[in-house]
């Protein structure tokens, strides 16, 4: 099992998130909750990998004193295989069955119908944006869900989004959107949280040339005809 100084800890705590480091160490994000709050090292609030993917300043409490001897080192890791418990417990693959039964898959709806408040409050948000230059467009008022969609889109994705959130909370997690930033949409479970978001891609649509981009583009045709430029490289 291996040991750490807190400083190492606090050091690994603010690298990575508590699931990346669960995972190198050989245990669950749980277990490095409760040795942050035994060996009272700060850990990252809710809201702060996704601040520091989106290029967001973020601050990062210093690791306070502490004189006990024995909260010095942390010992954490995987039990001996005689002592580690089953990969999965009776209760977790009933509940892993039932995900994957029909009557448990998440419906889109054809309709949208009692809607969640989130995204009744986003779909408003969304029909009184205004479309940026590539037909996508995002609600800028507060507490809306992180959703960048076409204007042709905003139904589809608002009963894509209102079937995902009631299927989440229905699991007994929240949804939250961030206050701090409007479109950060994040999902709590166990004092973890990760960051959502719908987004469509436009493809390739014709442009439609002005008169005056017409004219120009027929001249540059022309002077490219009449004046080809020659090709001067050699190979050696």
């Amino acid at each position: 099992m291996p040991s750490f100084s807190r400083q190492e800890f606090y050091d690994l705590v603010w690298t990575k998130s508590a699931v990346a480091l669960g995972k190198e160490i050989g245990v669950s994000d749980v277990a490095i909750a409760k040795a942050c709050k035994k060996h009272q090292i700060p850990k990252p609030p809710l809201g702060y990998w996704a601040k520091l993917q989106y290029g967001h300043n973020v601050t990062k409490p210093k690791l306070p004193t502490l004189s006990e001897p024995q909260l010095q080192t942390i010992s954490i890791g995987p039990l001996p295989n005689h002592l580690r418990p089953a990969t999965l417990s009776d209760e977790t693959r009933q509940k892993v069955r039932l995900e994957k039964s029909d009557a448990n898959k998440v419906v889109v709806a054809q309709v949208l119908d009692a809607p969640h408040p989130l995204v009744e409050r986003t779909d408003r948000g969304l029909r009184s944006s205004v479309a940026n230059k590539e037909g996508i467009v995002r609600p800028k008022a507060k507490g809306c869900l992180n959703v960048a969609v076409g204007v042709d889109s905003i139904d589809r994705a608002m009963r894509i989004m209102d079937a995902l959130i009631k299927a989440i909370e229905a699991r007994g997690m929240r949804v939250k959107v961030s206050e701090e930033h409007r479109y950060y949409t994040l999902i709590l479970l166990d004092g973890e949280s990760l960051c959502i978001t719908l987004t469509e891609s436009i493809g390739e649509r014709p442009v439609h040339l002005t008169p005056k981009q017409v004219a120009e583009n027929a001249k540059y045709k022309f002077l490219r005809s009449t004046n080809p430029v020659k090709n001067t490289h050699a190979d050696c």
